[in-house]
């Protein structure tokens, strides 16, 4: 439950600074985004690190699932 709680927080606070810049807040841009934050070495502590990924394979996953207008 903890690592969703993480999660979430995570992908809200990009969420959130997506549209304070004026950005798409699309499930494309949430994932590079993500990418961008773990590929800076040093920045996140590991358990930080799985709940990034977490959060990339989550949006991955829901891009793939029938129904969904992709």
């Amino acid at each position: 439950m903890r690592r969703h709680e993480e999660m979430c927080q995570v992908v809200g606070s990009i969420v959130f600074a997506l549209a304070e810049a004026g950005h798409d807040s699309r499930r494309e841009n949430i994932v590079a985004v993500l990418r961008s934050e773990m590929a800076e070495t040093g920045k996140w502590a590991p358990d930080q690190v799985l709940y990034l990924q977490l959060a990339i394979d989550r949006l991955e996953q829901a891009r793939l699932l029938p129904g969904q207008g992709n």
